[in-house]
């Protein structure tokens, strides 16, 4: 299904199938009802099993070929009875009818994502075996059956190419109504047929940090996703919007011409997919979940509380580097650590001498245990592991040094913590200048938060800048 086409109709009545996602056997049945305006799904289904089924999941039949709510749940069956349910189709998948009810819980060889894009400019060659409309004709085609770009990392390999046009015009090249222009992005791995449901969507989420990493002033806008040749999940809200729209260098969709930098992306699928199962690497781990924020930040719907975007970016900021630093820092513990306890057995022994004369309060802060203050001493801070991490990637901080000092100054609001007050970081990041609105009976009340110009967008474009550092470096 081409995403920028739609659905054919504003519903669908059918079968409803209850599925067991890792069986694939059918556990019940009935009728459904999809809403493709408001996106809903209604069941109603009689079980034919009995007993606790975890990844459930409900596909309906219609007319135009089957559609699931890509959403897994338990399901506990302790009679033979009926069941209804209500499920949001905001992310849905769609295969033909061919392929039967539980297809699409089959493993693929591929995952293909195909996009919006643009002709680059053209310039004509007058020769004297063709005219303008030739010329004109053979440039589009060569445009549309382009092969953009190839990638391969630890066995998964990306190939770009330019899409498929259905239908074009001589005299009438630059209407984007008459000549679609696609490209497509085709991930494949050496070891056969590996991806289903869960690996479509990790290799999305690659996806969107690829984009933000290769192309944050490009508009991304998909015409579809697809898991193998016939399963296409279709998305709710299928465009990626620039990072900003006013600025120079911004597009409203990505040319045939631009490098695509492919290894970052097929850097991203590794470090996501992480078959290796190490604890650096995958959407848990702190770089992981850093990209998770920054994407999350760049996509997904803003709160309305300020506190919560700024926080978002400061926790994204510090996980990347602590895990960057992590290993760097622990290499330069031990080959201080004799001469860091020396100093502490020192410390400990003069204040011993003088324990008498001390206040309690003092007395119960200094007189710790040798071990615990050693591990005090030696744990990373936020700035340390900071310019551990921008040392050992080669990043210059100098113009990113007021950002960085006011997260340390937030931090340091909290004593001996390493949380951050968030009224005083959001303070600190904005003019901190609050509109207030009641409405007309007084009972609701609207904030907007004025910020400061530069200061959140220092601190994403330094969280790009580390990213892009260490996909540089990765090597997984």
């Amino acid at each position: 299904m081409d995403n920028s086409e739609g659905f054919k109709k504003s519903a669908y009545l059918g079968t409803a199938y209850l599925i067991d996602s890792n069986s694939k056997e059918v556990i019940g049945s009935g009728q459904a009802r999809f809403d493709t305006v408001e996106r809903r799904l209604e069941s109603e289904f009689a079980s034919n099993s009995m007993g606790e089924h975890k990844g459930t999941m409900i596909v309906i039949e219609t007319k135009d070929g089957y559609f699931a709510p890509a959403v897994r749940f338990t399901y506990t069956s302790m009679f033979m009875g009926t069941s209804t349910r209500n499920d949001n189709m905001s992310m849905c998948l769609h295969w033909p009818l061919s392929k039967g009810p539980a297809f699409f819980l089959e493993k693929f060889d591929a995952i293909s994502l195909q996009i919006k894009a643009k002709h680059g400019p053209i310039s004509w060659t007058t020769t004297e075996t063709k005219d303008k409309s030739e010329m004109t004709e053979d440039l589009t085609i060569t445009s549309i059956r382009k092969e953009l770009g190839t990638s391969t990392h630890k066995k998964f390999t990306v190939t770009a190419n330019s899409g498929f046009g259905t239908s074009h015009s001589h005299d009438r090249i630059d209407d984007e109504s008459i000549v679609r222009r696609r490209m497509r992005f085709k991930i494949i791995h050496g070891d056969g047929a590996i991806f289903d449901i869960d690996e479509l969507f990790k290799a999305l989420r690659a996806f969107k940090m690829y984009w933000i990493a290769s192309h944050d002033l490009i508009d991304c806008e998909f015409t579809y996703v697809k898991l193998g040749d016939d399963t296409s999940l279709v998305l709710d809200s299928n465009k990626l919007s620039a990072a900003h729209s006013n600025v120079e260098g911004y597009r409203s969709a990505i040319d045939l011409e631009t490098p695509l930098e492919l290894d970052k992306l097929t850097k991203l699928l590794h470090f996501y997919f992480n078959p290796e199962n190490k604890k650096a690497l995958g959407s848990s781990s702190k770089i992981g979940l850093a990209m998770n924020r920054v994407s999350g930040h760049r996509y997904n719907k803003r709160s309305n509380l300020l506190d919560h975007e700024v926080l978002d970016l400061v926790f994204a900021l510090q996980s990347i580097a602590e895990s960057i630093a992590q290993k760097e820092i622990s290499k330069q513990n031990k080959v201080s650590k004799y001469e860091t306890l020396k100093g502490i057995d020192a410390v400990l022994g003069a204040i011993g001498s003088i324990e008498s004369e001390l206040p309690d309060s003092v007395k119960s802060f200094y007189k710790k245990d040798r071990s615990a203050i050693y591990a005090a001493i030696s744990r990373p801070t936020f700035a340390r592991s900071l310019d551990v991490t921008a040392d050992k990637l080669g990043i210059d901080l100098t113009d990113y040094r007021t950002v960085i000092d006011a997260v340390e100054k937030a931090r340091q609001q909290v004593v001996h913590s390493e949380s951050y007050d968030a009224s005083f970081l959001v303070d600190l990041l904005t003019q901190g200048t609050t509109t207030i609105e009641k409405s007309e009976d007084g009972k609701t009340i609207s904030m907007a938060f004025g910020i400061r110009k530069g200061a959140l967008d220092h601190l994403y474009d330094l969280l790009l800048i580390l990213i892009n550092k260490y996909l540089e470096a990765y090597d997984g």
